[in-house]
């Protein structure tokens, strides 16, 4: 429970920000990220094949519709700058956002 709210926390203190226009990750555990990706409208199929043939292991975990056009992948830890230049993706943030207990 305490893990959803601060992934909410980061979330929203992100998007509330104004930094809507880039992806931003956070870390879920040791193994995996997850990724948060805005695509531009209309290119999100096609981002998520090639982050699909970048990281054949990614799981992607939902796609947003109300607060912005892109979709959440669970990718392997480390693997995360294998995003960045992908068409339609914003930049991935080299960041990270650690989630403490």
């Amino acid at each position: 429970m305490r893990m959803k709210l601060l992934t909410v926390i980061v979330f929203l203190s992100q998007f509330l920000s104004g930094n809507t226009m880039q992806a931003f990750a956070f870390q879920k555990d040791q193994m995996d990220d997850i990724v948060i990706v805005k695509v531009k409208e209309g290119h999100m199929q096609e981002v998520m094949d090639e982050v699909k043939s970048l990281i054949p292991e990614v799981k992607i975990r939902k796609e947003f519709s109300k607060l912005f056009y892109g979709f959440s992948a669970q990718i392997p830890h480390g693997k995360r700058k294998q995003l960045d230049g992908v068409k339609g993706v914003f930049r991935v943030d080299q960041e990270r956002y650690p989630l403490t207990s």
